[in-house]
């Protein structure tokens, strides 16, 4: 028996010490990364919004006003931000999405309650010029073409969860040598699903047609395992786990940023599918290709033109902007439906407008060669030979927006015009007074 308690003693004591020996007889602190400040996440969908600028510079023509967008409060509609697993308001997030396109695209704010001072200091300078006899005139936010209205509508936790376990257990030996050896493993998994969902109004109130928004499969995971021995009743044991989750804050930002690409080109009428194509990202969309139908249906005598410049705008510099469908524009409708694999061979036919807007050279010389050859033609000048300049890098930052008028919102013109002038909106055109509660 007292042999017995000594190798017991014996073999608790060597355990303690190795547990010892092993951690150090003071705890180590722990050491960190250093901190540093770095850009913002990226996704695949930023780069969408990024490469759309140069969609919108391939198919809107150089005249085209600047279209202004405004983003009203974004917010759970689920109930589910109050657990702090996602956000109550992710209006932040879709304004930065909208303010990453800025070419012909600007994002603007409203007057709200937190704009109280701002006001009442313009208005104290405002009243302080009047006295000093100097013309002053209040500050102005542009009209707005679209209103963007959305919310979080789906978080559905743990839609699917599975459990897996695994346990073994072993033994050998008799008396003071018995040793018994256990292991376990175990992982688990859960899906949930995330959607954000959006609709776009114009300034008379009216939406546009279609659905805007994303879903999102978000999953968490963990994985467990244990290890332990025991020498006649006196052990060891070792566990570990770990745990993986897509971050529900990364993947709403994913979303929106997914959902402005959309929104910004049915808006404007562009083939916005064609950002990331290489990737699928998005497919064609039937609102903006009915859109397309109805206005080759339109085009009447400005149709030939419109599709000689199409032939430049997808490198054929051959073709002249005539109006006239001559030899040579046959010769290149004929060969671009071959190219294109469209079938019907009359021309003019939709198949092939539509074949030569969706595969646009997306390169900035290009598109300016041919809205430049189809607005000499609408100007009446005669129609010349078209010499595409050499393209050049352009700077990823936005140039600086010149001074317009504001404009009245409208799809994508074939037949670019002139901006329009129109009114500001009441909340804007208010004296500075009016605005004050």
């Amino acid at each position: 028996m007292l042999r017995s308690t000594i190798l017991r003693t014996v073999l608790f004591s060597a355990g303690c010490i190795a547990i010892i020996l092993f951690q150090g007889c003071k705890a180590v602190v722990p050491k960190l990364d250093p901190m540093k400040a770095e850009a913002p996440v990226y996704t695949a969908y930023t780069d969408a919004l990024s490469d759309l600028n140069l969609v919108l510079e391939t198919y809107l023509p150089p005249d085209y006003p600047e279209t202004y967008f405004y983003v009203k409060p974004v917010k759970d509609a689920t109930g589910l931000s109050a657990t702090g697993e996602i956000p109550v308001d992710i209006t932040a997030l879709v304004r930065d999405a909208v303010s990453q396109v800025y070419y012909k695209v600007r994002h603007v704010e409203r007057y709200d309650e937190t704009d109280v001072v701002q006001i009442q200091a313009e208005l104290l300078k405002l009243q302080t010029q009047k006295l000093q006899g100097i013309a002053a005139k209040p500050a102005e936010r542009p009209a707005i073409d679209y209103t963007i209205v959305g919310r979080i509508s789906q978080f559905d936790r743990n839609l699917e969860s599975t459990s897996d376990k695994a346990r073994a257990m072993a033994n050998f030996g008799q008396g003071l040598s018995r040793t018994d050896i256990s292991a376990s493993a175990e992982s688990a998994s859960r899906l949930s699903r995330l959607a954000v969902s959006f609709s776009v109004f114009n300034p008379s109130g009216v939406s546009l047609p279609g659905k805007f928004g994303a879903s999102m499969e978000v999953q968490y995971a963990k994985n467990g395992m244990d290890i332990g021995f025991a020498i006649f009743g006196n052990g060891l044991g070792f566990g570990a786990e770990a745990t993986a989750m897509h971050g529900r804050h990364l993947a709403l930002q994913m979303m929106t940023e997914f959902s402005v690409v959309q929104i910004i080109g049915r808006a404007l009428n562009v083939p916005y599918w064609r950002v990331g194509a290489s990737r699928k990202i998005f497919t064609p969309d039937k609102m903006v290709l009915e859109d397309w139908r109805n206005q080759y249906a339109s085009m009447g005598p400005l149709l030939i033109a419109y599709m000689q410049s199409q032939c430049i705008a997808n490198g054929d510099t051959s073709v002249m902007v005539s109006g006239q469908l001559d030899s040579a524009t046959q010769t290149a409708l004929t060969n671009f439906a071959s190219k294109y694999g469209v079938k019907n061979r009359s021309l003019p036919n939709f198949e092939l407008f539509r074949a030569l807007e969706e595969h646009r050279l997306l390169d900035r010389s290009t598109a300016k060669a041919a809205w430049a050859a189809y607005a000499a033609y609408k100007g009446g000048a005669r129609p010349t030979p078209v010499a595409i300049p050499q393209s050049r890098p352009s700077s990823p930052a936005p140039a600086k927006r010149q001074a317009q008028q504001p404009h009245q919102p409208q799809p994508r013109r074939h037949a670019p015009e002139a901006p329009r002038t129109r009114k500001a909106p009441d909340d804007v055109t208010k004296p500075l007074q009016q605005l004050l509660p």
